[in-house]
């Protein structure tokens, strides 16, 4: 993995569907963008952000999650997830981020994804 300086950052700008819902994975009832999808599209940008620093053969996968989940987001209304690189702890990369929807701040918290080689998973089997 080639060096990531921290302060990096990446914004990456979502219209959430109605897949993305609470309703959509199992709350019936709950027409907002739900707390899982949120944490999936901070999942994509952290990803994003490392992917054009990666060495032959590596990838990222996410390991951790510390979210607050603080107000709604709507479907079909522009999000922007932001993800900003805060270093490393061995071959973890550490992420703090932010989701807004019309300015009003609706997740915040650290991600942390683990640097892999793809040779591992391509020579995996399930257990």
């Amino acid at each position: 993995m080639r060096v990531i300086e921290p302060g990096t950052q990446l914004k990456l700008d979502i219209v959430p569907q109605a897949k993305h819902t609470a309703a959509a994975v199992g709350n019936h009832g709950i027409e907002v963008v739900a707390t899982t999808a949120l944490i999936l599209f901070i999942e994509e940008a952290c990803g994003t952000l490392a992917a054009p620093y990666y060495e032959q053969g590596e990838a990222t996968v996410g390991v951790r999650v510390e979210v607050d989940h603080v107000a709604p987001a709507w479907v079909g209304t522009l999000i922007d997830v932001r993800a900003e690189f805060t270093g490393t702890r061995g071959r973890r990369l550490l992420f703090r981020n932010e989701i807004y929807q019309n300015d009003v701040l609706v997740m915040k918290g650290f991600h942390h994804r683990s640097v892999v080689a793809m040779r591992d998973f391509a020579d995996s089997q399930p257990i």
